[in-house]
């Protein structure tokens, strides 16, 4: 209305008064306006697509929504479970009866200590199967998950870990493992048999770099901090090493793309393998969808699928050939979503973490993995909420740009 008397229309009296308290206090006309453009440029252009949550926490509503057990969240509602099997090839969800659901033992839930919305990106650690010394002796034989949450209040990926007592049956919340300023994922853990410390090479790829951090045995599975950076100016993603006929494989991706290095001593200089990239962009092979693992005298690579929509399944790649200058591989096997609406992978999966147990619950020589999985597909209501926000936003903002232009004209007449 404050642009009605260039168009030559007759108010009735009380809002006269009002355009008339507006168009005496240029600031007030001009200063609400821009200040709406620029909270929706936040929300959609400098914090998309997270900007409806911050909308949430600056309107003071709850970051929780109905149907959803632990916050509110547009990205995902990703949760841990474990797959069991004879062979690292032949996994299938841990349920005794085959017609009963795959529930997930690792939640959102389970964290107390902090409101998040989703786990994710889990890395199983043993310390005796690792080979840890000067742990705590009780804590031997415990399994710690590492993962990702997702910190609703700071909307950035923190490092979280659970313990559990009775081979992964129940869990508890340890503590946040690892938190940074900047987006944290995909915590891979391993023991490092020449310095006895435990090593985590977290994704930073925010940082644009691959870092290494390190604690004692007996700070474990807390107390990381920051050795060295190993990789710059790229942003990696998704980095894990292995040590394999007498060298150390690290493996990493950047845009969909594998590179392979290797070393003498993970601590030391990282060497880029010749064939790095081992093939050109490919989003249904080119993203790590966890660590590398050895079977039958052969290292596996775990992959994402991504072609159509992110967590579309993992596929397996046995490594046929592998020296400093040579690299071969090829397809084995795969883990796609289960299509049953009860069970924790669904939908999504993403990430699978595999070890050989040789005892597992009365079973001798068993392949357990830690794997996420979402319920909900792709393009559920977290996405369709945040893109109709999102497209209203920025018509919001268009016809705020076009009432400043408008105001501007009137005065002007």
């Amino acid at each position: 209305f404050c642009w009605f008397p260039a168009m030559q229309l007759h108010l009735p009296p009380w809002l006269q008064g009002v355009q008339h308290f507006v168009l005496t206090r240029r600031w007030l006309y001009m200063a609400l306006p821009i200040f709406t453009i620029l909270l929706c440029l936040d929300s959609t252009v400098i914090k998309r697509p997270s900007g409806f949550l911050s909308l949430r926490v600056l309107m003071g509503w709850e970051k929780t929504q109905t149907g959803v057990p632990c916050g509110w969240d547009y990205e995902a509602n990703w949760t841990i479970g474990l797959m069991v099997g004879a062979s690292p090839l032949t996994l299938h969800p841990l349920a005794g009866d085959p017609s009963a659901p795959s529930l997930p033992v690792l939640t959102c839930a389970t964290v107390t200590d902090t409101p998040v919305s989703f786990v994710a990106d889990p890395f199983l650690v043993i310390p005796r199967d690792m080979g840890a010394r000067d742990v705590p002796v009780a804590s031997l034989d415990f399994w710690y998950m590492f993962y990702e949450m997702k910190n609703l209040d700071r909307v950035i990926g923190e490092l979280g870990v659970a313990v559990s007592r009775d081979q992964g049956r129940h869990w508890e919340h340890v503590g946040t493992a690892l938190t940074e300023s900047f987006h944290l994922s995909f915590p891979f853990v391993l023991f490092h048999q020449e310095t006895n410390q435990f090593i985590m090479i977290p994704e930073t790829n925010q940082k644009h770099q691959v870092r290494l951090y390190v604690t004692s045995p007996a700070e474990f599975p807390l107390g990381w901090t920051l050795y060295q950076p190993k990789l710059f100016d790229r942003s990696y993603v998704d980095t894990s090493a292995i040590h394999f006929q007498n060298k150390w494989w690290i493996f990493t991706t950047v845009e969909y793309q594998p590179y392979l290095y290797f070393a003498d001593d993970l601590l030391g200089s990282w060497q880029l393998h010749p064939r790095s990239p081992l093939f050109g962009r490919d989003r249904s092979i080119g993203r790590s969808g966890g660590p590398l693992f050895e079977y039958n005298g052969h290292l596996y690579r775990v992959a994402q699928n991504c072609k159509n929509y992110y967590g579309e399944g993992l596929r397996f790649f046995k490594i046929v050939r592998l020296t400093t200058t040579e690299y071969e591989e090829e397809e084995v096997g795969a883990i796609e979503p289960s299509r049953n609406p009860k069970d924790f992978f669904a939908n999504r999966v993403h990430q699978a973490d595999l070890h050989f147990l040789s005892e597992f619950r009365g079973q001798k020589n068993v392949w357990v993995a830690a794997v996420d999985g979402d319920v909900n597909p792709d393009d559920h209501m977290f996405f369709q909420i945040e893109g109709w926000f999102y497209r209203t936003k920025l018509l919001l903002s268009a016809l705020l740009v076009l009432l400043c232009l408008l105001v501007f004209g009137a005065r002007d007449r």
